[in-house]
């Protein structure tokens, strides 16, 4: 196998992964994910699997994030998130509405803003 750090690709830190004869490799370690690494899931295991996590059996639900950082330090990162996206840098800059949807579509969202810019 084509292994991406026998390319030079990848961060090696010897120790990460706890074998002594590999270092820890911070990537992937094949190219376009060949290997047996992963599997296909069925649409009953996608629907049920949503299921198992909707809600309340979410491990992240309720939790928020932003309690762990101090308000100046919440403050930094929602700036950089923002400055981030900003003008030129989001994908959408230069990009109408129009361009992105269906005539059918950009017509129904024209609508609620006018219906909402209306009152």
């Amino acid at each position: 196998m084509d292994y991406v750090f026998n390319k030079g690709y990848g961060i090696d830190i010897p120790g990460f992964n706890n074998k002594d004869d590999e270092p820890g490799h911070l990537t992937n370690h094949s190219f376009g994910g060949a290997g047996n690494y992963g599997c296909a899931h069925t649409e009953e295991w996608k629907r049920q699997h949503s299921l198992d996590m909707s809600g309340d059996k979410n491990p992240m639900y309720g939790v928020n994030v932003w309690a762990s950082f101090s308000e100046e330090k919440a403050n930094e990162v929602r700036k950089k998130k923002s400055e981030a996206s900003k003008g030129e840098n989001n994908p959408m800059y230069g990009v109408s509405p129009k361009d992105r949807m269906d005539e059918e579509t950009y017509k129904e969202w024209l609508r609620k803003i006018r219906e909402r810019m209306s009152g």
